[in-house]
């Protein structure tokens, strides 16, 4: 029979109804319906070093996937669970002897055989990490186990994602073109300067630096009014498009031509037609100095019958007079 020691006893029983390392809120239950004993695993911690801001690992994700039962030990594996559907197996622990061991004991974590090639998982194949076993008593009489990630799902407080000090930022050099304006270091704030903007995704960990867009726009219509005066916005209420461009086009009789630096606007049904254009002013004008002439004799006329009028106006009352 395995002994166990006082202290270590004092502690199963006072967590015999907990989960820890696994998540308190789940029914840690095997896929045929085997419950794990609370007192094999007692604790665990894992570290996995990686790069400055990467986002493939999760610490959430990583589960217990099986305990393998051999002839006189045991084997914990642990997968990652990297969708809803789908997980690898990344971590192992060495045989767990199940008959005369001492216990508690502590046993090395390393990397697994079925971490996938994909690179975004490099990571994982440098994990390390310890688990604490408190009694193999029960999980000697217990055939090999498979546990899905709903019902073994590991503390996430566990994993630990370490920074390479290789790969943290110790410094930044400002240059503006070939010129080093400096070095600093420590803790570096940006600050956005007239006509820049900062976008932060917290979620990515990325910042975004881009032109402000509305300063930019401002800083155009001023250049063009001190330049070149206020440019034209619209005519009769239409704008012109993405480009600036505005179409102006003859309809009916009107025609509009290009020339340098501006438009004509032409009307050629005005123009004299059948034949020369000098042939026709000329017959124009000749027609406008006949119409003068007969102007001035039905003038003449005119004057003529109106003094004739005034004679019979003046004579009348004497003609009426030597008829009485």
């Amino acid at each position: 029979m395995i002994s166990i020691d006082r202290q270590a006893l004092e502690f199963l029983n006072q967590n015999m109804h907990r989960n820890y390392p696994l998540q308190d809120t789940q029914v840690v239950v095997s896929e045929d319906g085997v419950y794990l004993p609370s007192s094999f695993l007692v604790d665990l911690k894992m570290s996995i070093p990686c790069k400055l801001g990467d986002s493939n690992i999760n610490a959430a994700n990583f589960f217990v996937s099986s305990v393998n039962h051999y002839s006189a030990s045991v084997q914990v594996v642990i997968s990652y669970q990297y969708d809803a559907e789908h997980s690898f197996e990344c971590a192992c622990s060495p045989a767990i002897v199940t008959a005369d061991g001492s216990y508690p004991e502590v046993v090395t974590l390393t990397p697994a055989a079925g971490i996938p090639a994909d690179t975004k998982w490099d990571p994982l194949r440098n994990l390390t990490g310890e688990l604490w076993i408190g009694s193999t008593q029960e999980v000697a009489n217990i055939s090999s186990l498979k546990f899905t990630y709903e019902h073994a799902a590991i503390n996430p407080t566990l994993i630990t994602k370490i920074v390479r000090v290789d790969e943290i930022m110790s410094s930044v050099t400002v240059m503006v073109g070939e010129d080093v304006l400096g070095t600093v270091s420590g803790e570096v704030k940006l600050k956005a300067g007239a006509g820049i903007a900062f976008e932060l995704d917290t979620n990515t960990n990325e910042l975004t630096i881009k032109l402000d867009e509305t300063w930019l726009s401002e800083q155009i219509q001023e250049i063009m009014a001190t330049e070149v005066g206020t440019p034209l916005k619209s005519i009769n209420g239409i704008t012109p498009d993405s480009e600036g461009n505005l179409n102006i086009g003859g309809m009916d009789c009107t025609e509009v031509n290009n020339v340098a630096y501006g438009i004509t606007i032409s009307n050629p049904c005005s123009r004299p037609c059948c034949g020369d254009e000098s042939g026709d002013v000329a017959d124009i004008q000749a027609s406008q100095g006949l119409l003068k002439d007969q102007v001035e004799r039905l003038t003449q006329s005119l004057n003529a019958f109106i003094i004739s009028l005034n004679n019979v106006e003046t004579r009348l009352p004497s003609l009426v007079a030597s008829r009485k």
